[in-house]
């Protein structure tokens, strides 16, 4: 077993949805910039997709997506990936997932985060989660927010059935009153994994979208002095293509 790690960025504005438009110029901005493997090139050949039952879906085009009320528990993500593609499909939820197996084999491709440990055998999954209403991401050391419920006192937090990433959402709008709610005017208490220092952040780390390096058990930090974070050039990235500011959280579980 161990522990399992995960970064988040994720947007300040924490009702943003991305346009399809805006998510075909970040797919591309990826790929341009060495974050993921373009089919048919030297890295691309060396990936492991052997490992689990859902990367077989990826080997043809490097990634695999999840949708809600699929027959079949993943497919693979188009490539190149266009806007009318995602126009389809959205707002429903989405996730696509990108994974990396093994990074230190590859040459032209640039690591996530500002850092790994440098053991042998680094591998992480690239992941993009779009949902039509806020994902509650909740865990041991990301609280749930302060409060949960519209002003009129109807409660929004559910658990559709059927879909991708087995949190908790809440509704944007009152399905009684249709009032907006903005995660951002309530808190989370987030701890740090290795200090136990408790920082109320707003909005916690729900969001309907955010880009995840999710690493497993492979850590890229091992001390508690080490500040992991999403490396510059890949939020600047995300930023940019998104028109949207960011922040991140990370998660240990």
């Amino acid at each position: 077993m161990g522990v399992e790690y995960k970064q988040y960025l994720l947007p300040k504005e924490h009702s943003f949805q991305p346009s399809p438009k805006q998510l075909e110029s970040l797919i591309n901005g990826l790929y341009e910039q060495g974050w993921l493997c373009r089919p048919g090139s030297e890295d691309f050949a060396k990936l492991d997709f052997s490992l689990m039952s859902t990367f077989a879906k990826a080997k043809e085009t490097g990634g695999f997506r999840n949708e809600p009320n699929r027959k079949d528990a993943s497919e693979p993500i188009p490539y190149p990936l266009k806007s009318e593609w995602f126009a389809k499909r959205l707002p429903s939820d989405l996730r696509l997932v990108w994974p990396i197996y093994y990074f230190d084999d590859l040459k032209s491709l640039r690591y996530p985060l500002n850092q790994h440990a440098g053991y042998p055998g680094i591998y992480y999954e690239l992941e993009l989660q779009i949902t039509a209403e806020y994902m509650h991401r909740c865990s041991e050391i990301i609280d749930p927010l302060s409060s949960v419920d519209c002003q009129c006192g109807e409660k929004l937090l559910h658990y559709p059935e059927n879909e991708p990433f087995f949190e908790g959402r809440i509704y944007r709008n009152c399905p009684k009153c249709g009032v907006f709610f903005d995660p951002g005017k309530f808190v989370s208490t987030c701890r740090d994994a290795w200090t136990r220092q408790e920082n109320q952040v707003p909005g916690g780390a729900t969001s309907c979208f955010a880009l995840v390096v999710d690493c497993g058990k492979s850590l890229p930090k091992l001390e508690a002095e080490t500040v992991i974070e999403i490396h510059h050039d890949l939020k600047q990235l995300v930023e940019d293509s998104l028109s949207v500011k960011c922040y991140e959280q990370y998660d240990i579980y």
